[in-house]
């Protein structure tokens, strides 16, 4: 299905006026948690596009949903795509919401893996440390993995960084038996 034209202008615009207030971070946040959320809800998502409802009322109801749970300019964004007809393409717009936060407002999509859940002083010290690295916001989506021993992994788009004792191990096997 070709992509609704107007799904990467709402997009663009929701990114760029979230820059201008410094809300970027928060607004991506709500835009892939409530993507997967409508879309999860098939049936919640089916009826807020069911174009025999009047549009007026679906949007209430979209709007009921989700006033006070995301920032204002998310929740606008999101009655854009139903006005629009462009709910059933919430991947297409999560995707172009968070590859322009990355190029127009410096924001990241962080995930970390580490073998034990990291403590408040670790967090801080690991995103001063992506802060120095790379600018802008980030946020860190945290995962635990006992396979990986030690040590953390961290990917942000197209780089990352293994510092886990199961790839060193590997390494270390890997120059011993060469």
């Amino acid at each position: 299905m070709a992509q609704n034209r107007y799904v990467k202008d709402i997009a663009q615009a929701l990114v760029e006026q979230s820059k201008d207030v410094g809300v970027v971070a928060e607004v991506v946040a709500n835009v892939i948690d409530t993507c997967a959320a409508l879309m999860e809800e098939k049936a919640s998502l089916a009826a807020l596009k069911e174009v025999s409802i009047p549009l007026n009322k679906r949007s209430d109801a979209l709007r009921a949903g989700l006033k006070g749970k995301i920032h204002e300019y998310s929740l606008n964004a999101f009655l854009l795509l139903q006005q629009h007809g462009a709910l059933g393409e919430l991947e297409s717009f999560r995707s172009n919401v968070i590859e322009l936060a990355e190029r127009l407002a410096d924001h990241r999509e962080v995930n970390v893996i580490s073998a034990v859940e990291l403590d408040e002083k670790e967090v801080a010290k690991l995103t001063k440390a992506l802060k120095e690295k790379f600018g802008g916001t980030q946020r860190l989506h945290m995962k635990v993995d006992q396979s990986v021993l030690g040590g953390i992994k961290v990917k942000i788009g197209d780089w990352s960084f293994d510092g886990t004792l199961k790839t060193k191990i590997i390494r270390l096997k890997q120059a011993l038996y060469v």
